[in-house]
């Protein structure tokens, strides 16, 4: 209601443990239409702002904050509707690897073996993401 707020949408990027909420088109009607959301926020961050700007950009920011696993299903999905170049897919897909990597500790192996069985991660990334968990955090211990 404020002349200058900011209206901003936050929701989980995922339901049930491997189902993503960020989906390509919505089923039935919406309660909240695009123009009235600012800016979207999952536990994976922030949108820019959303307000005024196109499709493509809205989907674009919307992806980049689902959760990892998703991101390559949803973008080639946004690149096959014709909201998304094949530069923003590559550039979506490449950040996967670092998203799961720096997710918390808690939930990065949960992340990275969902985005392992979506072919998100190749096995080598995975591998590097799960020994990196189990190795040991002394400072001054260096591994090779």
């Amino acid at each position: 209601m404020a002349a200058d707020g900011t209206a901003i949408l936050a929701l989980r990027s995922t339901a049930k443990g491997a189902l993503s909420t960020v989906v390509t088109a919505l089923k039935g009607p919406t309660t909240t239409p695009k123009d009235h959301v600012d800016h979207v926020v999952t536990e994976w961050g922030a949108t820019a702002r959303l307000r005024g700007q196109s499709d493509g950009f809205r989907a674009y920011q919307i992806i980049s904050v689902a959760n990892p696993a998703f991101r390559g299903e949803l973008a080639e999905a946004a690149k096959a509707a014709g909201l998304l170049t094949q530069p923003q897919v590559d550039a979506l897909k490449q950040g996967i690897y670092a998203a799961v990597k720096a997710a918390p500790e808690e939930i990065r192996e949960a992340v990275a073996n969902l985005a392992l069985e979506k072919g998100a991660l190749t096995n080598d990334q995975h591998t590097e993401i799960i020994v990196d968990l189990l190795t040991p955090k002394i400072p001054g211990l260096v591994v090779k």
